[in-house]
């Protein structure tokens, strides 16, 4: 593909260097998709080249029905491109904010799709680093894809680079340890609190103190996190990545096991059958 080869519709998103478009194949399926256009020399200043690289070999790799697809990259003189499918549904963050918070049913739908999502990208060597609202997705079915692929890395063992965003960073990045796939696990604990309150368990006005809050672990509970939900959250923002909910030798299993998952019929996620609470 050439940009020349599409038609622009409109613009749908900006992030740190690229800014996403709705456009329309010019050939006769005229199928739609979205077009991140990335600029170099954006990438070249920030020292992401490595970063975007990673992100186009991770999304060229992954193939499931709860992640973001990637059909094409291309270049220019000064950006670079991806084809990515167009998910029509808007984000779980927009959703998010106009409910304020989600009854706890239809939090567990979107955490039970993540959590599978995550499980998969897990079972790749991928830990994804960059969990929330913002960057899950609905499509017109009201289903879940996991989006920007930004912070991702295929990791056998541990790393090291402080990446993500404040309100989700696990502990262990926060005191700079080397860590594992385990901070996904914890950034999950983050998205059921706030899916079920529509606050996150370290929210503060800086990013620093949200830091120390995460450092001393002093959870700000809401009402709405209680019971089931509460222990989970609980588990999942266990300080020791060790012990936290997942890392035993079940794996996600663990998770998935959990009292606050009871109701849910497993099968049914994973093939996407489940019905979503909101169809946008």
């Amino acid at each position: 593909y050439v940009l020349d080869d599409f038609n622009v519709i409109k613009k749908v998103g900006k992030g740190g260097f690229a800014t996403v478009y709705l456009v329309r194949l010019k050939k006769a399926t005229g199928k739609y998709f979205a077009l991140k256009a990335i600029k170099k020399a954006d990438l070249v200043k920030l020292k992401q080249e490595k970063q975007i690289l990673n992100e186009k070999n991770i999304l060229n790799a992954t193939k499931h029905a709860f992640i973001i697809e990637l059909f094409s990259t291309f270049q220019d003189t000064y950006h670079l491109y991806m084809i990515l499918e167009y998910v029509a549904g808007g984000d779980l963050f927009s959703y998010l904010r106009r409910s304020q918070r989600f009854p706890e049913n239809d939090a567990r739908f979107y955490t039970s799709e993540v959590l599978v999502a995550l499980e998969y990208l897990h079972s790749q060597n991928v830990i994804y680093r960059d969990l929330k609202p913002e960057n899950i997705l609905l499509d017109t079915t009201g289903h879940i894809k996991v989006a920007d692929f930004g912070f991702a890395k295929v990791i056998r063992g541990t790393t090291n680079s402080f990446c993500g965003t404040p309100d989700y960073i696990a502990v262990e990045l926060v005191i700079n340890r080397p860590y594992n796939k385990m901070v996904d696990w914890w950034s999950l604990g983050v998205l059921v609190f706030e899916l079920v309150s529509g606050k996150t368990p370290f929210g503060d006005d800086t990013s620093e103190k949200i830091y120390e809050n995460i450092q001393s672990g002093s959870i700000k509970w809401h009402p709405l996190v209680k019971n089931a939900a509460k222990d989970l959250v609980r588990r999942l923002l266990d300080p020791d990545p060790v012990t936290r909910l997942g890392a035993g030798k079940e794996g996600p299993t663990e998770i998935k096991n959990h009292p606050w998952f009871k109701e849910l019929n497993w099968k049914k996620v994973e093939s996407r059958t489940a019905v979503p609470p909101y169809v946008p």
